[in-house]
């Protein structure tokens, strides 16, 4: 973030003092995720995988949660033979093993998913920036967390979501006359 502000300043900068009056756009990048096209998706793909390993892990601590009532129950036990009782104890530490490492695949498999969807969504947003300060013929976009103020004319978030939404709906097209 840092280095983003030195180098967005530095240029700014450069084209000052050559005279240059920069035009500026700023762009709420986390508005962007949320109100596009693309980010909702994302975000509806991403709510759904960790939907599905919550109820995973639910059923997975169902059936621990069942065996630790059967090893619990000292009538239940007495009817076991020594060698049942040492297979249901086996399961139990089977579950736990099973739960942990499915826990862990799960956070891993979602951190990278979440990665992976910050990185198509700041993909997105840049390409239609980009687009956005060429047809405004503007010489920056800027995040708008980088800015304390900025007047709002200088806002040009719903203009980047509008071609987030355009490269969205073309995305499909292109793609079906591909095959």
């Amino acid at each position: 973030m840092r280095k983003i502000l030195f180098l967005t300043l530095a240029m700014f900068s450069s084209l000052c003092a050559e005279g240059v009056i920069p035009t500026l756009g700023v762009v709420d990048f986390d508005i962007c995720a949320t109100d596009s096209k693309v980010g909702k998706e994302e975000s509806t793909s991403f709510s759904t995988l960790q939907s599905n390993a919550m109820k995973d892990m639910q059923a997975m601590e169902k059936e621990r949660q069942e065996l630790a009532e059967k090893l619990k129950d000292q009538d239940y036990l007495d009817g076991l033979s020594p060698e049942a009782q040492t297979e249901l104890q086996q399961k139990m530490q089977n579950q736990q093993m099973k739960m942990q490492l499915a826990g862990e695949n799960y956070e891993k498999t979602l951190r990278q998913t979440y990665q992976n969807m910050e990185e198509k969504l700041s993909a997105n947003i840049k390409t239609a920036a980009e687009k956005v300060a060429q047809e405004k013929k503007l010489d920056m976009v800027i995040p708008s967390r980088l800015c304390i103020y900025s007047i709002p004319t200088l806002n040009v978030t719903a203009e980047v979501i509008k071609k987030m939404d355009e490269f969205s709906d073309k995305a499909p097209k292109e793609q079906a006359t591909k095959k």
